[in-house]
């Protein structure tokens, strides 16, 4: 894991991986500390997160390890992802 971010009310905890695990991905794991268990596995980032923190009550936000450098804004209740752009002045290759 790469970094870690709880929600606001302390009900979510995010944590993340830093590089590409054997699917070609990385993953959020979102977890539920009220009811304890792992309520997503939410994948967009390909070559790790690097910093993630939540938005709001449903919102969270990752951004990408160098080399992607992709910014990610999600809806943790639908786990998708509903806004991305590529930070300035960096290359996805």
């Amino acid at each position: 894991m790469s970094c870690l971010a709880q929600s606001e009310s302390g009900q979510f905890v995010a944590a993340a991986e830093g590089e590409t695990n054997s699917t070609g991905n990385s993953y959020i794991f979102l977890f539920d500390m009220q009811e304890i268990k792992m309520v997503n596995k939410l994948t967009f980032h390909q070559k790790g997160v690097q910093a993630m923190a939540f938005a709001g009550k449903d919102k969270l936000i990752s951004i990408g390890v160098a080399g992607e450098n992709a910014l990610a804004l999600w809806d943790i209740k639908q786990g998708l992802v509903i806004k991305s752009v590529l930070l300035p002045g960096h290359s996805t290759n």
